[in-house]
């Protein structure tokens, strides 16, 4: 595993002092009244049912206690080792199916090739606090105050089956013809990923864990791990689709989608006046485009153009007629700009739940490219 695992930790010197006074010293002191010796003690800090103490009604577990977790659990990983299970908290449904996958060759394979093209980051691992007023009946808690401030840089995995699912028409055949599929994912997928705090904790049965769920759900590929899994390719069970023909009003917006001409496909939608049944209206956003000098909108639709080609296909599933969209663009208008391709996915069912956010990512995002 590519581990630039930087953790600073920062040497915590105390100091104490003591005042000393000399015996005799100032008589008038015998006069100060005695506190009464029944007086109550302070109350004993609070414990929860596994004998952790509260401090201010959180649990806290120090970094240098998460420090210790994090890399054992990252070496197992990186190795395709069981022992990773020790430290990620997973229901037992998933920890059955990823037993499985660790027991035969071909899912340590596997393992270890999305282990091996990760990149782990960080400067510091932060404290986890619990708040107990986020425990539930058993005393757990998934919701830690802070990111664990460990970051992840490597091939985008979060939507690795439903990118196979618009790829494909046909199920993989076996174990083998998988693996050269990752292969090839690893070296040619567009998108990449610079996520902060990738890796979250939980506090389980008394001690933190590595948070499965949300590990999972960065790395896709695990998406649909279960107990009934029986080979490395049941991974992607659910990776194809058949396609079937879109609407008919859909299906020109979903031609210029697939060419990567977002404007066209804006001004078919727009046409069809149905902006106000979108979760987001990005009118604005295309009335800031136009109203650029024509140098800038040229370099605008250049930039445009040179972006991977949008995923796009309409199928049957629970017997209704669903389209799935995976987009790409440079990022240069979060919060924290990684420049780098990125992607984001929507489903519809036609134009009226169609994802005006596509355009406000891509149009925002390109303009910031010069």
């Amino acid at each position: 595993m590519k581990k630039i695992f930087a953790i600073l930790i920062a040497s915590l010197l105390i100091f104490t002092g003591c005042n000393k006074r000399k015996p005799e010293e100032n008589k008038a002191e015998d006069n100060i009244k005695v506190e009464d010796e029944t007086k109550e003690e302070p109350k004993e800090e609070l414990k929860d049912k596994y004998g952790n103490e509260f401090k201010d009604g959180k649990i806290v577990f120090s970094s240098e206690d998460l420090q210790e977790l994090t890399l054992d659990f990252l070496t197992n990983f990186s190795v395709a080792d069981e022992k990773m299970l020790d430290d990620l908290y997973l229901d037992e449904n998933k920890k059955a199916g990823f037993k499985k996958l660790l027991e035969s060759k071909s899912g340590k394979e596997l393992v270890t090739k999305v282990a091996d093209s990760l990149e782990i980051v960080s400067t510091g691992i932060s404290d986890a606090m619990f708040d107990k007023s986020t425990f539930d009946k058993d005393g757990n808690s998934f919701i830690s105050e802070n990111g664990s401030n460990i970051n992840i840089v490597g091939p985008n995995y979060r939507h690795f089956i439903e990118g196979l699912k618009l790829k494909r028409e046909e199920s993989m055949k076996d174990d083998k013809e998988l693996l050269e599929y990752l292969d090839r994912f690893v070296k040619y997928y567009p998108a990449e990923t610079n996520e902060e705090n990738a890796v979250s904790f939980c506090y389980v049965n008394g001690k933190p864990m590595i948070d499965g769920l949300s590990f999972i759900n960065f790395v896709g590929i695990f998406a649909d791990i279960d107990e009934n899994l029986n080979s490395t390719v049941d991974l992607v069970k659910n990776g194809f689709a058949k396609p079937v023909e879109p609407n008919a009003d859909l299906k020109p917006v979903l031609e210029e989608i697939k060419k990567g001409e977002f404007i066209n496909a804006y001004e078919l939608l727009k046409a069809k006046k149905v902006q106000s049944n979108w979760g987001f209206d990005p009118s604005s956003t295309i009335k800031m485009l136009y109203g650029r000098t024509d140098d800038v909108r040229e370099r605008f639709l250049e930039n445009m153009r040179k972006l991977p080609k949008p995923l796009v296909k309409t199928y049957m599933e629970d017997g209704e007629k669903k389209t799935m969209v995976i987009y790409y663009y440079k990022d240069f208008y979060s919060a924290n700009v990684t420049g780098i391709t990125v992607e984001d996915i929507f489903t519809c069912t036609g134009i009226e739940d169609f994802s005006g956010v596509m355009f406000e990512n891509v149009i925002q995002n390109t303009l910031l490219m010069e």
